[in-house]
């Protein structure tokens, strides 16, 4: 995250009150490379402090943890098993996480 000092392992300042960018680079199996994805890591108190936001893309959890966040992400690849082409786990995967790629259109 960039929201974060050391972006791969910090934690935000409070543990049980927070809000970050987190950037996903996922990419096909065995080939070097990924697509970069992104979504809002957020405690359930942040959504009642911003009033009036869109929570798309974003993931709510009690307590910022990294074991936390990477098995949520994890669930998502169930997702995406099946798919005919890399183009197809892109798009699937860009209804779940922000995916800012103008090239996805032109796929």
């Amino acid at each position: 995250s960039p929201d974060l000092d050391l972006p791969s392992e910090g934690k935000p300042q409070d543990v049980n009150n927070f809000s970050i960018l987190l950037q996903l680079s996922i990419g096909e199996k065995g080939k070097p490379g990924g697509e970069v994805f992104s979504l809002t890591v957020c405690s359930p108190s942040m959504l009642e402090i911003e009033s009036g936001m869109f929570i798309q893309n974003t993931l709510v959890i009690d307590t910022f943890s990294w074991v936390i966040i990477k098995k949520r992400i994890e669930k998502l690849l169930p997702h995406v098993q099946g798919s005919n082409s890399w183009k197809e786990v892109i798009l699937k995967l860009a209804g779940l996480l922000h995916y800012s790629d103008e090239e996805l259109w032109r796929l």
